[in-house]
């Protein structure tokens, strides 16, 4: 899967490719698809280690659940 963005990186991706377009909003909204980052992360179930450390890391920054 190509990463262009965040949603597909927190969607598809791996943590380092998610950290590498996070700005620093952990409740950032995908207007498209109708869902916040951490919405994403539960969405596609592969890499589930790197799911985990995805969300472990967007709670700690304040994601709102």
């Amino acid at each position: 899967m190509r990463i262009t963005d965040i949603f597909d990186a927190v969607r598809d991706g791996t943590y380092a490719d998610f950290f590498k377009y996070y700005t620093g909003d952990p409740n950032l909204f995908n207007k498209y698809v109708g869902l916040s980052l951490l919405q994403l992360a539960f969405v596609n179930d592969h890499n589930a280690e790197e799911k985990i450390e995805i969300i472990q890391f967007l709670l700690s920054e304040g994601a709102e659940v």
